[in-house]
């Protein structure tokens, strides 16, 4: 009977050991050993739980004074949940995370920064401008967007001019909004995209596919302002004007 009665009372001293020895594991070695090969960061303190690094970088993405906090309950549905903060370069990033076996969803995203210094993980190379994100969830599977909610905002976007078409000087296109909308497919993600005033009026819809493919349709049109270049491209790059003056706009391709 006593030894009995001293099973349940040494499994819960053992219990109470061993999420003692987690919650004190030293963020530090659970980075070395644990974080993929794509992160990399330096002057960690803290614990596994509740952590910093003065400097950091995921993908390619340089940070610096990371902030993180892991909610331990979702460990035992082997789901990594959580709150990290960062300052970029040139801005910030804050959201919420929650780690599923290759699923990463983020909610209350909030980003600030500027486009050359996504270029390493988005396909915008040649592009600049600043970049703000406001999004309500995010959820990535196999490195790509499976849903988006929320609001994302480009300011003073600059790009490179077509081949053959203008100098090498990069052309001001304005500032647009991208509004990301629930999509009735959900192997698709769709958005309204609108100027917000710049060299051209654009009215367009996005849509990202499964198979990592676009198709953007909509309109533009040139303002008096704008410059020789960008209207050339616009002639080589869309249909004829209607009588609004607008043109049709169509652009699909993969990513």
């Amino acid at each position: 009977m006593r030894a009995r009665g001293l099973l349940p009372v040494l499994a819960l001293g053992c219990g109470a050991y061993i999420a003692f020895a987690v919650s004190m594991f030293p963020a530090a070695a659970a980075l070395r050993w644990f974080a993929p090969d794509s992160v990399r960061s330096s002057n960690v303190t803290g614990t596994i739980w509740s952590g910093t690094a003065q400097l950091a970088s995921v993908g390619g993405l340089a940070m610096r004074d990371l902030r993180w906090e892991i909610d331990a309950a979702p460990l035992l549905l082997a789901r990594l949940r959580g709150s990290a903060q960062a300052a970029l370069p040139n801005g910030f990033a804050n959201t919420r995370f929650s780690v599923s076996g290759s699923e990463v969803s983020l909610s209350d995203v909030q980003l600030s920064t500027s486009l050359s210094l996504l270029a390493t993980m988005l396909p915008i190379s040649g592009a600049n401008g600043a970049l703000s994100a406001q999004l309500e969830s995010l959820v990535i599977a196999e490195q790509w967007p499976v849903s988006v909610a929320g609001t994302v905002r480009i300011s003073d976007l600059l790009v490179e001019p077509l081949p053959g078409l203008g100098n090498d000087q990069l052309i001001a296109l304005g500032s647009y909004e991208v509004e990301f909308q629930p999509a009735l497919d959900s192997s698709e993600i769709n958005a309204s995209i609108r100027d917000r005033g710049g060299p051209l009026e654009v009215a367009a819809d996005l849509v990202l596919t499964s198979a990592r493919e676009y198709r953007l349709e909509g309109t533009v049109a040139a303002r008096a302002s704008a410059p020789d270049s960008l209207v050339q491209g616009l002639n080589f790059m869309t249909g004829e004007p209607g009588p609004d003056g607008r043109r049709p706009l169509s652009l699909t391709g993969s990513l």
